[in-house]
């Protein structure tokens, strides 16, 4: 079933209508839906798509290594498809653009020789190709793609008006939802955390409403990321990223992350370049630990300490074998699985609502002070201002961190997001869970 992703289908849209259009680079992890967005959205404007997949037909390449004079390549492709990418409202499109790196170089002569042409591109672990060969600057866009986001997910399984509700609020108009709609979305969101955003995913829940049918598709999806280990080779040893995959409930929504605790049989280097690699396929994304006063959050950012979140909250509790049989259904959302579901959900929709053509920089603060350590989960750009965020159960008096944190820094805004609905105290503000995306 056919699943309408209204931001990306925007984002398309708008980048289409540009006078200054470049070529698009469609970056995300695999199975996150990048080939799939742009086939839907080209048929939802009656768009004529010319597909070159280099995976399917890898002679596609050869196209690229003569040279790269963009005229005798569209002459090419128009011989090879009977269809001119030149037409009106025809768009050019490049899948697994990672099995050929000089077409990645040769979108930026599209841009400067051929800017009539609409290009986009896309491809399951570019970023290893784009490490090696570099993007061409200022000649190519990029746009971050991530699992469905919850209010895209109600959209999709046909809770419009519940999505439409989530992405019109506003925290600082002090408007909180009736008692009947907060706990309806209290259970969507439940429902969320066991199936994620992966658009197969919910594609087969859909079409079955079956809980186990979803699993099997979050198996083959799962299955495909650790065939792809070995594509790492060059970059980190296989086993051990088996072995930090395999882990991943230790390790996301959780605490900084201590080599040691990762595998105590590779050196610290080994575990370092085994993260990286995983981070380059966009699987996991590190959170910073930041003591920033004042933006940009990452200047005062240290790559030596960080936490990590993961992809997508449903995959995520299915690699761990996580039990729902065990969790009553009134179960506190924040403190499922200790709290770490909770914090992979928000780390999920902050990532995907505030990026766009570079990717969002998560961040959290932490104070390392003997017998006082203190940490909060997550620190936020909002109005241009750090606001610090915690995800609790919400009840008063066990928010030490959040104290400490606001004695030394004094913000403006506090957030924290839990299970309890909307409600005001002073400068801090208690914010449903899945009002996560709207805090801007």
């Amino acid at each position: 079933m056919a699943i309408h992703r209204k931001n990306l289908f925007n984002k398309l849209s708008i980048w289409r209508g540009q006078s200054d259009r470049k070529p698009l680079l469609l970056r995300g992890a695999r199975q996150v839906g990048k080939s799939w967005g742009v086939k839907l959205w080209c048929e939802s404007l009656n768009l004529k798509l010319i597909t070159i997949n280099f995976e399917e037909r890898p002679q596609y390449a050869e196209i690229f290594e003569q040279d790269l004079d963009v005229d005798r390549i569209i002459n090419e492709i128009s011989l090879i498809t009977s269809s001119s990418p030149r037409s009106e409202n025809t768009v050019l499109f490049f899948d697994e653009i990672q099995k050929a790196p000089k077409a990645i170089l040769a979108l930026r002569y599209f841009y400067e020789k051929a800017p009539d042409v609409m290009v986009l591109a896309a491809g399951s672990l570019v970023e290893f190709v784009i490490e090696e060969c570099g993007l061409p600057v200022g000649r190519v866009e990029s746009l971050f793609i991530y699992p469905l986001t919850f209010s895209e997910f109600l959209e999709a399984t046909g809770d419009r008006s519940l999505s439409e509700f989530i992405d019109s609020f506003d925290h600082d108009k002090d408007e909180a939802p009736s008692a009947l709609v907060h706990e309806k979305l209290v259970d969507k969101l439940r429902l969320y955390y066991r199936i994620g955003g992966m658009p197969k995913v919910v594609s087969r829940y859909i079409e079955t409403r079956d809980l186990k049918a979803v699993a099997e598709e979050q198996a083959i999806i799962v299955q495909g990321y650790r065939d792809d280990f070995r594509k790492y080779a060059r970059k980190a040893d296989w086993v051990l990223l088996e072995n930090i995959f395999s882990k991943m409930g230790d390790l996301a929504g959780g605490p900084q992350i201590k080599f040691s605790l990762v595998s105590k049989e590779h050196k610290s280097t080994q575990v370092r370049r085994a993260l990286l690699a995983l981070e380059r396929a966009l699987i996991i994304h590190k959170i910073l630990s930041s003591t920033a006063k004042s933006l940009p959050l990452a200047a005062h950012a240290v790559d030596s300490r960080f936490k990590i979140s993961f992809l997508d909250i449903g995959l995520l509790h299915y690699i761990i074998g996580f039990d729902w049989s065990r969790i009553s259904f009134d179960a506190e959302l924040t403190n499922i699985a200790d709290g770490r579901f909770a914090e992979q959900f928000v780390a999920q929709e902050l990532l995907a609502s505030r990026s766009k053509h570079s990717m969002y920089r998560l961040h959290y603060w932490s104070r390392n002070v003997a017998g006082s350590e203190s940490e909060v989960d997550f620190l936020v750009e909002v109005n241009n201002q750090i606001a610090p965020l915690e995800v609790k159960s919400g009840q008063r008096g066990k928010l030490k961190s959040l104290s400490i944190y606001c004695r030394d820094n004094h913000p403006e805004r506090v957030f924290i997001l839990s299970q309890r609905n909307f409600e005001r105290v002073a400068e801090t503000l208690y914010i449903p869970l899945y009002f996560a995306s709207r805090l801007r």
